[in-house]
This record gives C-alpha cells, structure tokens and sequence, in this order.
C-alpha cells in the first residue's frame, strides 16, 4: 500500500511541475496551498493503509503458540549410582542441563536452603554423610519462568566399612563463638560390649561445652559412662560398655554420645580419634576397627 502511494505522490509532483512552468503568473498562495493539500492526502492514505499482522517470534513468551516452558534434568553423576541406589564414595560430582541457552539454575540438598541462581551446570558435593541423601535441582528463563518439576536425585552414601568409628556430620560449618556439636557413631559393629574412645582436639581452637551419653548401650540395656578431658594436652577419653548379662552386646550402627563444641578462634580445625581407640566383645577380646571418620570445624 505505502509503494503505491509513493507512485502516485512522484505522478502528482510531476504534473504539478508542469503546470508551473506553463501558468508562471499562477499566485504563490494558490501554490502553498494545492502542495499542503496533495501532503495531507498522503499522509492520509499512508495512516488509512492496513497493518502488518503482529508476530509472535519470543521463545520466551509464554503467549508464543510454540513456547516450551522451562526443563532441567540432570544428566551425569560420577562416581556411578549403582542398581541398588548406592555410591560408595563420600564425594560425588553431579552435572545437568536445560532446554536452552543462557538459563540459571539453583539446587539443594537434603532440606537445605536453596542456593543462589546462576549459570553452573555442574557441582562437586563432598564430606557426604553416611545415608541417604537427596539432591534437587530447578531451573529458569531470563525471562524469570522458573521450571515447575525440578529434577530431583535420590541415592544413599555408602563410604565406610565397618567396623568403624565416625564423626557425624564429617564437616559443620560455624561461626565464631558458636556451638557446633558432633555424633560419635559405632558404624556396622557386630556383637560389641565396651568401648575406649579416644579424641584430639586444639585446645586453643575448640572449648568443650558438653558431653552426653547417645542410645546405643542404653537401648534396654544397663552401661557405664564416663569421660576424662585433659586441656594441657587436647585430648578427650571416653569410657563406656553394657553391663547387662542378659543383652551383653550390641549390633549395627548407634550413637555412642554426643559432643559440643565452641569456636572460640576464626580458623579451620579437626577433632580427630586417636590410634589407641579400642572395641571389646563380651569375652574381652578387641575388635578390630576397620575405620575412623574424623570432624572437621569450619568457619563460616
């Protein structure tokens, strides 16, 4: 439509040209206004003429007939989840990927907050606790869709054979002057009665606020417990065993008793078991302990 005007608007001018040249004595009024009239009938025309039909071609608009909303799977995990849901490893590196170019992601695990968005695609999770553990993770458009179902990983932690001798968790994160409390767990023990656990700690790092008994010889049964906690050298000895003849050992996994610690410098510290730790059945005979998973401190 705008062409064809064009050419009518070059036909007029010409004439008007024409016109000029022959009729000189024409009065310039007459002139000024035959030219804004021809101008308003373009511009007239030009207005009338019909629009270009609106198209829709934004991936992202959710009112596109060929919009895709949001995806994430993921799509790696190394090491390998096994038939039975299990690594066997406490470090796991996991990757996904979305449905398009320039999303943001964030993720979770196990109920924690979720992380902040941005653009990583893949992840390292380590200090894994002996378990189960979930992992989520969301995507979603600059455009500010976020994907509905995020993708979501279940498998369970199986990195320590036992018997053993735990720290849990393996690692807590704390700021200064705040308490950060620790399990001691016997890990897989079969037909256990006594325990002697030994810890090291820096005393410059880490002030003892508290120990208590956990369930594991106290589950029905009778025990002794007791504890030493030597400042000069840093170290704590825990003694406990079941007293009951009736149910003298236990099996599997349990709490032995808990720890709470204080931050009281800004640094990174470990509670550590030291060598002489030792497990007893109820003839008196050592166990062997296979493993020992220390705690680590870190400031926040």
């Amino acid at each position: 439509m705008i062409v064809r005007f064009g050419y009518a608007w070059v036909f007029i001018t010409s004439i008007f040209k024409n016109n000029m040249m022959k009729r000189e004595s024409y009065k310039l009024n007459s002139v000024y206004s035959f030219c804004i009239s021809i101008n308003f009938i373009f511009i007239l025309s030009l207005s009338c003429s019909e629009p270009e039909s609106l198209v829709l071609d934004n991936d992202w608009d959710s009112e596109n007939p060929d919009y895709i909303p949001p995806q994430v799977n993921i799509i790696y995990t190394e090491p390998a989840i096994d038939d039975q849901g299990f690594i066997y490893d406490n470090n796991i590196t996991l990757a996904w990927e979305g449905n398009a170019q320039d999303m943001q992601y964030r993720y979770r695990s196990n109920n924690s907050a979720w992380t902040p968005w941005d653009s990583v695609k893949i992840i390292n999770l380590d200090f894994l606790d002996e378990g189960e553990f979930e992992f989520i993770v969301q995507g979603k458009y600059l455009s500010g869709a976020v994907v509905e179902n995020p993708d979501t990983l279940n498998f369970k932690v199986n990195a320590v054979e036992g018997p053993a001798l735990i720290f849990y968790p393996r690692r807590e994160f704390v700021e200064q002057n705040e308490i950060v409390n620790f399990q001691i767990l016997g890990e897989e023990v079969v037909n256990l009665m006594s325990a002697e656990i030994s810890l090291s700690f820096d005393p410059s790092s880490l002030q003892v606020e508290s120990i208590n008994q956990g369930d594991f010889f106290q589950s029905g049964q009778e025990s002794i417990f007791s504890y030493d906690i030597n400042y000069n050298e840093g170290t704590i000895v825990i003694l406990t065993s079941i007293i009951n003849n009736d149910s003298p050992s236990v099996f599997g996994t349990g709490e032995f008793f808990n720890i709470d610690f204080k931050l009281i410098q800004p640094t990174i510290t470990e509670v550590t078991f030291i060598n002489d730790c030792i497990f007893r059945d109820p003839d008196n005979n050592n166990i062997n302990i296979l493993e020992k998973i220390n705690g680590l401190v870190v400031l926040e």
